[in-house]
């Protein structure tokens, strides 16, 4: 799916409906994403920024809730994982790729980075 910054985006089929909260329409996948994407620079301006929010529970939390105050909640943050095919993946990596475009991260990527993280330092 091309947004309309240029950006390309793979998403598979997903049987999901979206009502926006502000006009109680029904929205497409594309609308919907269209949405999201349009109002996440509201809450971070960049990936360094979301990764500080999201690093500590009370700013998460935060964001989860200014997210939901937009329409935005976690039953939805949750289809989007089913919809990029990342339910292994955090709402954090969701929010970066539709944000920036980051790779998808995988928790058990995380995990193997981590644990070669601590192995580096332990074994000095």
């Amino acid at each position: 799916m091309k947004l309309d910054d240029g950006r390309e985006i793979k998403v598979i089929d997903v049987e999901t409906r979206y009502i926006d909260p502000e006009s109680g329409k029904l929205l497409s996948t594309k609308d919907f994403l269209l949405k999201l994407t349009g109002v996440l620079p509201r809450f971070y301006k960049d990936e360094q920024q979301l990764r500080m929010l999201w690093a500590n529970p009370e700013t998460r939390e935060q964001l989860l809730q200014s997210l939901a105050g937009v329409g935005i909640d976690t039953e939805q943050l949750d289809a989007l994982k089913t919809m990029f095919e990342a339910e292994n993946s955090d709402i954090f990596d969701i929010l970066a790729h539709l944000s920036f475009n980051a790779d998808m991260k995988y928790r058990t990527e995380r995990k193997e980075m981590a644990e070669k993280d601590l192995n580096k330092y332990t074994n000095l």
